[in-house]
């Protein structure tokens, strides 16, 4: 891999798709652990009330209610938040402009330009559909980078800059 490019700009536009793919992403590798944990924990706690085995068929079936029913209503609310800030950030976009010293950023959502270094990113991975770039904030946030949407000498050159991060 070799430093093609100076810098390029990329526009990333908020949709309902892209901001629910961002949230299961999140929920995925986040949540769902802890809600399986949750789930087993109060269905062992409501069987030994009720002075049943945990281990038992009733156990199993207090853990699968729980459990579906933290999944559901999850879901459910990443679908309604994720519809609500689709209406609200319609037409908005940002655009990011990479380069060798850093990341620019100009907001349309609230008119405001910021500039970071590449030490902002605090995590990459790159798949096979995307390039996400985790950030440094005290919310998870992600810049989802769809591969399509990046030449060959933009993706190398994004991976160079994230592997000479200090």
């Amino acid at each position: 891999m070799t430093e093609k490019k100076e810098s390029f700009k990329i526009k990333i536009a908020y949709s309902y798709s892209t901001i629910l793919s961002a949230k299961l992403r999140n929920f995925r590798k986040h949540s769902l652990l802890k809600y399986t944990f949750s789930a087993v924990i109060y269905s062992v706690v409501l069987t030994l009330i009720r002075g049943g085995n945990p281990l038992s068929k009733s156990g199993a079936i207090f853990f699968l209610n729980f459990f579906l029913l933290f999944i559901c209503l999850s879901v459910l609310l990443m679908f309604v938040s994720s519809w609500l800030m689709a209406r609200k950030y319609a037409d908005k976009s940002m655009i990011y402009t990479f380069s060798s010293s850093g990341i620019h950023i100009h907001n349309e959502i609230n008119k405001l330009e910021e500039e970071h270094d590449w030490n902002w990113i605090r995590s990459y991975e790159l798949t096979k559909k995307a390039l996400y770039l985790l950030i440094q904030s005290k919310k998870p946030f992600e810049i989802i980078l769809n591969r399509p949407d990046l030449s060959q000498e933009e993706l190398d050159s994004l991976i160079l800059w994230l592997g000479n991060r200090s």
